[in-house]
């Protein structure tokens, strides 16, 4: 047992996506503090805001970084005395995944000091680009996410008049940040093997790799966009907790 927990800060899609069970499940499988941030929705709010309402929680946990290193009690008493600040690490899944990765690239991470940032864990996160990757036309009429659904989404969510070629879409577009520029923590990638947007996480994957960076790859075969609700899934969403746990542990050993 840790002296503190370590944060686990998850960013997980609004509405449909059961964060309370999965952060109830989160604390109990790799013993860590959830905090569950949630942000502005688009079509009122279009992208960027949802990535600068994350990043404003971030900044709130950094604030009560400094109270506690001060021990100033305008802190939140139970995180001051539960929370270890120096192991920090962000999840999202789906478009709390996409997220997850613009928290990282979109201002540095050293801005967050004292605060931690050790690892994120991106789930099945929700990338796109203009052309057709080899997952989206094999799985076009997709019970969950079908190729008109996920067009629309990105159509409302994107800044008006951008495609999906539009960084905050497409992460390896010509015009998104490069990755190997960008100070990376150690990150755990969950993909599903089902997922329309399986190819994009592979190729996201690769290009991590490429770019010189720490990167882990756990998959799920038979897993669909939403496997983490599919009770028929539990054995693989136990070896999905396993990985996440000894993820953020490994990390603490190290």
């Amino acid at each position: 047992m840790l002296d503190k927990f370590s944060v686990l800060y998850i960013l997980y899609v609004t509405g449909g996506e059961s964060p309370t069970y999965q952060a109830t499940r989160l604390c109990k499988t790799a013993n860590v503090v959830v905090i569950s941030a949630s942000y502005r929705l688009a079509p009122e709010s279009r992208l960027p805001i949802a990535f600068n309402d994350a990043y404003t929680t971030m900044f709130w946990l950094q604030r009560q970084c400094k109270y506690q290193a001060s021990g100033d009690e305008a802190g939140d008493p139970w995180l001051m005395s539960n929370v270890d600040f120096s192991r920090v690490f962000v999840m999202g899944q789906s478009a709390g995944g996409n997220i997850a990765h613009h928290v990282i690239v979109s201002k540095p991470i050293a801005e967050l000091h004292p605060l931690t940032i050790e690892g994120v864990v991106p789930v099945v996160p929700f990338f796109s680009a203009e052309v057709l990757s080899e997952s989206e036309k094999k799985f076009p009429d997709d019970d969950i996410l079908p190729l008109g659904k996920h067009h629309t989404f990105w159509r409302l969510a994107l800044p008006s008049g951008a495609n999906r070629d539009h960084p905050f879409c497409n992460p390896l577009s010509a015009d998104a940040p490069k990755l190997a520029e960008v100070k990376f923590p150690k990150m755990l990638l969950i993909v599903a093997g089902k997922d329309p947007l399986y190819t994009r996480q592979i190729e996201y994957f690769n290009a991590m790799k490429q770019a010189g960076k720490e990167v882990e790859l756990v998959e799920v075969p038979e897993g669909t966009h939403v496997f983490r609700k599919i009770a028929a899934l539990e054995a693989e969403n136990v070896r999905v907790d396993k990985a996440i746990s000894d993820f953020i542990h490994k990390s603490h050993l190290s």
